[in-house]
């Protein structure tokens, strides 16, 4: 596997694994009709212009055949700029448990502590799985929540953090 920065041509790839790992992880914690309405081709001109922003950084890990297999996102939180921020990790479903995020986490984590002593990630509350995936990482739950709305529906999430 290769991890690289991602480039204007991966907006694709990116968005069919963000609307296919959202509606994987998030059945059930999500509303359905909300999963279903997401549209790759909304999602890639939105990654169109994230993958030129100089403030984020986004890299996907590829296979040995240069298909995308997930993307993560990250920069200076958005709350706290003086930490960073993992905004998000997806990888597609078909490649989950298998080593692909520790592996892009890995690149992750190196690439945010030249910059940051500790960075957070917001996880849906009720995403069990996110959150395990984490604390494996190395993550610390800290006791900081927040709800955001998507959709019609309120959610609450909750901080990890990732300490130097």
């Amino acid at each position: 596997m290769f991890i690289r920065s991602a480039q204007l041509m991966d907006a694709n790839a990116i968005a069919t694994i963000h609307v296919d790992s959202w509606r994987s992880a998030y059945e059930g914690i999500i509303d359905k009709d909300y999963l279903q309405s997401l549209s790759v081709a909304a999602k890639e001109q939105e990654w169109r212009h994230i993958v030129q922003k100089d403030q984020v950084t986004t890299l996907v890990v590829e296979d040995e055949q240069q298909q995308i297999l997930g993307w993560a996102c990250f920069g200076a939180d958005r709350e706290q700029p003086q930490q960073g921020e993992l905004y998000a990790i997806y990888l597609s479903p078909q490649h989950w448990h298998q080593g692909v995020g520790k592996l892009l986490m890995q690149s992750v984590v190196q690439q945010l502590m030249k910059d940051f002593d500790c960075f957070n990630v917001w996880v849906l509350s009720d995403n069990h799985a996110a959150r395990q995936f984490y604390q494996r990482q190395g993550f610390t739950h800290i006791q900081h929540s927040k709800y955001i709305s998507i959709g019609q529906q309120s959610l609450q999430e909750c901080c990890y953090r990732w300490h130097a």
